[in-house]
């Protein structure tokens, strides 16, 4: 699976981590919540898609395991072609790159995500760019 890493931003301090994002193509139909594909197939694709996004992850994070507890936003900017989709399918094909996070060490579980941000936009180059973002206490940013 090619893919494009980003540098992590940092707003408060340089070595505090508050946001990282990766670029990958879109994630394959069968892994929407509408997918054809027998079980097997889904298992497979779900955990290839896993561990490239855990790999990238962890390089946008400079190898460390930030480990944020708090709340996090996932902002997912959905490229595509074609027939626009469907929110839910698209929160769906992204279940592994979520839980890759996880597994990354950038947030202790996937049930922090307070929210997703979801905006499709059109493009010739169809991929997915996903940010989570550590929502900031007023005592953390001061």
């Amino acid at each position: 699976i090619p893919a494009t890493r980003h540098r992590p931003k940092s707003r408060v301090l340089e070595a505090i981590v508050t946001e990282a994002t990766i670029t990958l193509p879109l994630p394959p139909r069968e892994l929407s919540k509408n997918g054809r594909a027998p079980w097997p197939v889904r298992h497979r694709l779900y955990q290839e898609w896993r561990q490239t996004a855990a790999a990238l992850w962890r390089e946008a994070t400079g190898y460390t395991e930030p480990r944020w507890d708090g709340p996090v936003v996932v902002v997912v900017e959905w490229r595509f072609r074609g027939p626009e989709p469907d929110v839910s399918n698209v929160t769906a094909r992204l279940d592994p790159i979520i839980d890759a996070a996880q597994d990354a060490g950038l947030i202790a579980n996937d049930r922090q995500v307070e929210g997703f941000l979801v905006n499709r936009v059109r493009s010739r180059e169809p991929q997915v760019v996903v940010t989570v973002r550590r929502v900031m206490r007023s005592e953390e940013a001061a």
